[in-house]
């Protein structure tokens, strides 16, 4: 009887040893890969950063662009008057000969 106690402690053994070694590279597997994928999801979350600093920068390179078409529509509108202010002058002056 001893005899088949010890024989059943050393398959006991064995399969508790080869459940640890399973278990171990199982966990070890799963670091890999919530590792990896961390790093995948880093590098997601810095792309994603600098794609929202873009779209920022470009609105405000729309209101800057908005700004000065604005201001040279004003200056056209002003060159126009002046322009028909000349046109309408009739004083003296140089007269073309």
């Amino acid at each position: 009887m001893e005899d088949n106690l010890l024989l059943l402690e050393e398959l006991v053994s064995s399969e508790c040893s080869s459940v640890i070694r399973a278990k171990s590279a199982t966990l070890g597997n799963l670091q890999t890969k919530i590792g990896g994928n961390q790093k995948k999801l880093r590098r997601f979350e810095h792309r994603l950063r600098h794609l929202l600093d873009l779209k920022a920068s470009g609105e405000d390179a729309a209101a800057r662009i908005i700004a000065v078409l604005r201001t040279l529509k004003e200056m056209k509108r002003g060159m126009e008057g002046i322009d028909t202010g000349i046109d309408g002058c009739s004083g003296p002056g140089p007269q073309a000969t």
